[in-house]
């Protein structure tokens, strides 16, 4: 067999295995087998422990990564030749809760089921009858479910349950020892471990098949649902609260919590929040038409048609105030889309609208309102690159919300504040943010982690700043469980992408990039893009697979800060430095606060201008860029450019800089390669090189590109030659390192 040809190894339940170092010897066999695809299954907690820094060709998919979407499901029904409507895919997606064991039942019905004006009803009738009967008789007929069967019928009122929960449905003093049991199963899924200890959560259909058992034994869950609903409002958990008495439609206690408390439920889980609006009957919206209004906003969250601003069914022009609450809703909308630019252009139009209404009437109508849009419109500004305008809003919603005591707003205001600062190179300021709200809450629900992301993003890159990778390390840890939406996730990759250049393990970086490459690929904003498009030029840089970051420049336009210095940086690492200095002198560096960047630029500019002879315009470009470091202390600058280059402007730089000083003294390695070689290969000889690669003989290439062997042997012998290597092995090891062709994907 050869050494190229694609092995694929599956190990199932390895949570089975007694043997502690297992993980290390999966990850082994990968990097030591490129050809060796691993897919490894396991139920419980996964043993490798943090998947975020793994080797970027290895992914890890927890039980919400394994749930078929509505997308998911209609794919899988079209290979079948099933075409199916937006209803039907959205009857099997809750009825089956999107299970892939349950998706054969979901197919066997719906093939069987003829075409007839009710078929939506016999649908959902024959495929919950059959979802039901397959969960009794396959998961919970389990030997090993027997002994839990009870505790599993007392729990099922939770959608997501403690021990403490347990406990309360009355479920017995050993709770945790037998969700375990459960857990090690794969009938419920743990979510988090918090101060208040671990929660997990049943598989929909199973909760689903469990309640159907409740009621045919005569009990009722929706008393027991209401009854739950009180326990979490008894400990401020409004949530999970809403949640339970929406289920048990109990509007008694939905209605007041969406009255006093919709903010902050919107900021929690705005897709939950969303669920139980639609559910409201008429008989409430009514009475309350503010929620009238609020459900037509939220019903388009999943539609890609968001236009204009959204009109009520009666046709009624909406007031002033209520203008602008659709309309921040609306952006709000458009924001999750990936639509920042769009986003922005309608935060700016309802911005006219609520200072108009501000001028006339001071807060009226909008005083708790005011502090959530304010905030809203911050993130949004955030997202789209504009930092001064979302610092001016986040600081007005950082106000509000401590004179009303919404801790949620405040703090969110204040993280996000902080991350602005450090994000464009003005870490002192971060500091004084970040000190604002340093202790936090001691909980870990989904809000907190929502709050907690830009405190985190900001103190690492604050961090990174200093060359401090410990407490950056230590931030970024934090952030290994993420809530199912998060907006900040360009900051995210950002920091992580610059963590792992200045530790000198690009493959973090790498495998930032690949998280979040669904998010980058519906991204519809010049600044995220541009953003992401220059962190990928330097880890590839870092890397040293200057092949891949000039071509990803030469793509990429100057018209970011940080675009201008991730090209200006790769021309310089690959020799080109007259187009370095060109690119760094291009941009106008005051036309917004970009502190950091036009540090990097100064630095690459001055780097470059030495590396051509011209030390008197290198000194200049030199001591603006110390000057700017004493400003604002930024050190690790200075890593970013060959070591041997900054002792030797420091050296020709008559006032002395204590940064540079202490950053000599501290032997800290350079970020990047002082050069990288960069072979000119022609379109066919590329052609051949990944041919190579993918282990075809020269007459398979002939072949495959419609030449001769002989023409196949010249170009390996050009090929050869431009790389400096000595064989087929070492082109392909080349072609590799240097990113002219990708790496095999392997997945444990």
């Amino acid at each position: 067999m050869k050494a190229s040809a694609p092995v694929r190894l599956a190990l199932e339940r390895v949570d089975l295995v007694d043997a502690s170092d297992l993980e290390r010897e999966i990850l082994d066999l990968v990097d030591a087998c490129h050809h060796v695809d691993v897919v490894v299954t396991m139920t419980g907690r996964p043993i490798f422990t943090d998947p975020l820094l793994l080797d970027p060709t290895h992914d890890l998919l927890d039980g919400d990564s394994l749930i078929f979407t509505g997308d998911d499901i209609r794919e899988l029904f079209r290979t079948c030749s099933i075409d199916l409507k937006k209803e039907e895919v959205e009857i099997i997606r809750q009825l089956t809760g999107g299970q892939s064991s349950l998706m054969p039942v979901a197919l066997r019905i719906s093939a069987e089921l003829p075409v007839l004006p009710h078929r939506l009803q016999l649908l959902e009738r024959y495929l919950a009858e059959a979802v039901t009967a397959e969960v009794r008789t396959t998961i919970l007929a389990a030997p090993e479910i027997a002994p839990h069967r009870q505790f599993l019928l007392s729990i099922s009122t939770a959608r997501t349950v403690s021990a403490e929960v347990a406990t309360f449905l009355g479920a017995g003093p050993d709770s945790t020892a037998q969700l375990t049991a459960l857990e090690n199963a794969g009938v419920v899924e743990h979510l988090a471990t918090t101060p208040k200890g671990d929660t997990w959560r049943l598989a929909p259909a199973v909760r689903t098949a469990l309640l159907e058992a409740r009621r045919e034994a005569g009990t009722d869950p929706e008393a027991d649902l209401s009854l739950l609903a009180r326990f979490h409002l008894d400990r401020d958990e409004r949530a999970a609260a809403l949640g339970c008495a929406a289920e048990a439609y109990n509007w008694s206690v939905v209605v007041p919590l969406l009255t006093d408390h919709w903010y902050d439920l919107l900021g929690s889980d705005m897709t939950a929040v969303r669920e139980v609006m639609l559910k409201l009957p008429e008989s409430v919206t009514a009475t309350h038409p503010r929620f009238r209004e609020r459900r037509e906003v939220l019903q388009g969250l999943d539609s890609a048609a968001f236009g204009s601003l959204p009109a009520t069914k009666h046709h009624r022009p909406l007031d002033e105030t209520g203008t602008i609450r659709a309309g921040s809703h609306r952006a709000i909308m458009l924001r999750l889309a990936g639509e920042y630019s769009s986003a922005t252009q309608l935060t700016r139009r309802i911005g006219t609208i609520l200072d108009r209404a501000l001028a006339g009437r001071p807060a009226a109508e909008l005083t708790y309102g005011l502090a959530f849009m304010r905030l809203q419109r911050g993130l949004t500004y955030q997202l789209d690159g504009n930092i001064t305008a979302s610092v001016a809003e986040l600081q007005r919603a950082y106000r509000l919300g401590s004179v009303q005591g919404i801790d949620f707003i405040a703090r969110n205001s204040a993280h996000n504040i902080a991350l602005n600062w450090a994000f464009v190179g003005e870490p002192q300021r971060a500091r004084e943010w970040l000190a604002h709200e340093r202790d936090g809450s001691s909980t870990d629900t989904m809000t907190e982690r929502l709050i907690e992301v830009g405190r985190h993003v900001a103190t690492a890159l604050v961090s990174l700043d200093t060359l401090d990778f410990d407490t950056a390390r230590t931030a970024l840890g934090k952030l290994r469980r993420l809530p199912p939406v998060i907006e900040l996730w360009p900051y995210i990759v950002y920091a992580r992408c610059r963590y792992a250049i200045a530790c000198a393990d690009p493959r973090i970086g790498l495998r930032a990039l690949e998280q979040f490459a669904e998010q980058r690929a519906r991204a519809r904003g010049g600044f995220v893009t541009s953003l992401i498009d220059a962190v990928e030029i330097e880890v590839h840089l870092a890397n040293g697979r200057g092949w891949r970051a000039v071509q990803l420049a030469e793509s990429t336009s100057n018209t970011t800060p940080w675009t201008v210095v991730a090209k200006a940086r790769a021309l310089f690492v690959t020799g080109d430095h007259d187009a370095a200095i060109d690119t760094c002198r291009r941009y106008d560096w005051f036309s917004g606060p970009y502190t950091r960047p036009h540090l990097e630029a100064h630095v690459v500019e001055a780097a470059a201008l030495y590396s051509t002879g011209n030390e008197t315009a290198a000194v200049q470009s030199w001591t603006r860029a110390c000057a700017i470091a004493a400003r604002t202390e930024i050190s690790g600058v200075f890593a970013t450019v060959p070591s041997r280059v900054v002792a030797a402007l420091h050296a020709l730089t008559d006032e002395s800089s204590y940064l540079v000083t202490e950053f000599l003294a501290s032997g800290r390695t350079d970020h990047y390669p002082s050069t990288v070689s960069l072979p000119t290969l022609t379109e066919r000889e590329e052609q051949v090189l990944a041919s190579l690669t993918q282990g075809l003989s020269s007459r398979q290439i002939a072949e495959a590109l419609t030449i001769t062997p002989a023409t196949v042997k010249g170009h390996r012998k050009t090929l050869y030659r431009k790389l400096g290597v000595h064989s087929e092995a070492e082109a392909v090891d080349a072609g590799r390192r240097l990113g002219i062709v990708t790496e095999p994907e392997t997945h444990p």
